[in-house]
């Protein structure tokens, strides 16, 4: 009976021990792939407005709002590099991006992606670098891992139990071992490490060198970028929570053995219902069912067999206690992991929607003005033409910050966003395009209602003047409008920009303070 109770026990726990690790593994992988993939659009996004956008100061300032890179240069195939932060690039860090050969060999081929984890010589500490090309320029960033190290930190059960990350390389990302964090230890050559390289997911016993004894971990590869997500757990904890269980049952079950043993050579007769009813109880045992697995034994029942049966009792007890603790302790586990899970996606929305408003104007910006226009790129051009592309710029503004200050400038940039609004449609995409620029992308709208909003908004700025300090300042608006109205043949959306700068151009050469077509 013993042998069979073990037997039982030792086999739950380990299909327990195998669900939990998998679980854990499996549901980590979503929130690490969730950052990844957002900090690679990013970069995409910061590498389109490079090439579109000729504002330096926007640029700067729109990398400089980013929160998934602690740094990022542009790289020439000549090997120099562009900082954005106003600081020249350290002539390590130049030395380091010319000398690695993952990040040179992205570079020379013209690659995007992610160079895996090495060293960074600006923080001395490892990291990750995203790379996207910008024309014949490669800009690189350096990936923030704080939000991926602070999930992984999160999982801890038994004794021993953790969570380990390694990227596409093998590389450590993340481990409780802060040497071999530190070195960039390279763990490909573990088999459970080199099967999730290979994209698959499951459980597995392996020897840690780190423990230095036997474990059980669940393994999972991140989607796409083929990181390996790893929940050891020594063997030695699950063996010792199955003796646990047992341990009460040893003594009780020799006893009974000796006692079912004697009473059977001189008393068969007597003894043989309560036993058959004892061996009922432990083949329910065998299949994990401990409710109402002893039957009462009768009035005649011999004093040492009721007395095995109230033992067994409270042995079964035990072991229901134990199995809904663990069972609590799972339970925990993946509310755990859900709510980081769930923590780290509503963070990512709120990085999100920051990274797409204007915080002076609070309209949109570059990044949310690419967004749309890839969604409808996407479109069929008939759903969206005729389109208008309207471009904004106030006249004489450096003049207007340089002599009443940047208080009274950013006044202006406000008024000027809210009559932008006031004139369009609910469908109309209005972003402040950097600086004291403006765009207006509307879908569905003739060139005759396009010019129509636009001369509203010029008269209307033009004809309510600020008074500062006694002085009367004139605000007015140089206006391109770009037409696109014919299907034949839909133009790229970067033309129609080009085609909106021109015609706003071709005002300030007329005069300022007036508004000018250009049709595609």
């Amino acid at each position: 009976m013993t042998i069979w109770l073990y037997s039982g026990i030792q086999s739950r726990v380990m299909k327990e021990a195998h669900d939990k690790n998998q679980l854990l593994s499996e549901n980590l992988a979503n929130p690490v792939y969730l950052y990844l993939k957002a900090a690679q659009r990013n970069l995409n996004l910061l590498a389109n407005l490079l090439e579109k956008s000729r504002n330096q100061a926007a640029i700067a300032e729109t990398i400089a709002s980013q929160t998934y890179f602690e740094n990022i240069v542009l790289v020439s195939p000549e090997g120099t590099a562009q900082g954005f932060d106003g600081d020249r690039v350290k002539s390590e860090y130049m030395h380091f991006l010319q000398t690695n050969p993952v990040i040179q060999s992205m570079v020379s081929r013209q690659v995007a992606g992610n160079s895996g984890m090495v060293l960074n010589p600006l923080t001395e500490r490892p990291s990750l670098f995203f790379l996207h090309p910008v024309g014949k320029n490669m800009l690189v960033g350096s990936l923030r891992l704080e939000p991926i190290e602070s999930l992984a930190e999160a999982i801890h059960f038994g004794k021993l139990g953790h969570c380990a990350i390694t990227d596409q390389f093998g590389n450590i990302v993340h481990h409780p071992n802060s040497k071999w964090v530190s070195s960039v230890k390279n763990i490909s050559g573990w088999p459970i490490v080199q099967t999730g390289l290979q994209g698959r997911r499951g459980v597995m016993t392996f020897y840690s060198p780190f423990i230095k004894a036997d474990m059980i971990a669940g393994y999972a590869a991140v989607p796409e970028f083929n990181w390996v997500i790893l929940t050891p757990q020594p063997l030695s904890e699950l063996t010792a929570e199955a003796k646990t269980l047992i341990n009460g049952s040893l003594l009780f079950g020799a006893l009974g053995l000796v006692i079912s043993v004697s009473l059977a050579i001189f008393l068969a007769n007597w003894i043989t219902q309560p036993i058959n009813a004892l061996a009922e109880g432990v083949k329910r045992i065998r299949k994990n069912d401990y409710s109402g697995i002893f039957s009462p034994l009768g009035m005649i029942a011999p004093q040492e067999i009721e007395t095995l049966r109230n033992h067994s009792i409270h042995m079964v007890d035990s072991i229901r206690e134990a199995v809904a603790a663990r069972d609590e302790l799972n339970h925990q586990l993946e509310n755990r992991v859900r709510q980081a899970t769930q923590e780290l996606t509503d963070a990512n929305k709120k990085l999100s929607k920051h990274a797409h408003i204007d915080e002076l104007t609070n309209l949109k910006n570059r990044r949310a003005l690419w967004a749309q226009l890839s969604d409808l790129n996407q479109s069929d051009p008939e759903s969206y033409l005729p389109m208008q592309v309207m471009l904004f710029d106030v006249d004489q503004f450096k003049q207007i910050n340089d002599s009443y200050g940047h208080d009274v400038g950013d006044y202006v940039l406000t008024r000027v966003a809210r009559e932008i609004e006031n004139h369009t449609r609910d469908k109309d995409f209005v972003v402040r395009y950097g600086g004291d620029e403006f765009l207006v992308v509307m879908p569905g709208c003739t060139p005759g209602n396009a010019y129509r909003r636009a001369e509203a908004i010029r008269a209307s700025i033009m004809s309510s003047p600020l008074i500062v300090n006694g002085h009367t300042i004139q605000v007015t608006l140089s206006i391109g409008i770009a037409d696109q109205t014919s299907t034949d043949a839909a133009t790229d959306f970067s033309e129609m920009l080009k085609a909106a700068d021109k015609a706003m151009y071709q005002s300030k050469e007329g005069g300022r303070n007036r508004v000018s077509f250009k049709k595609i």
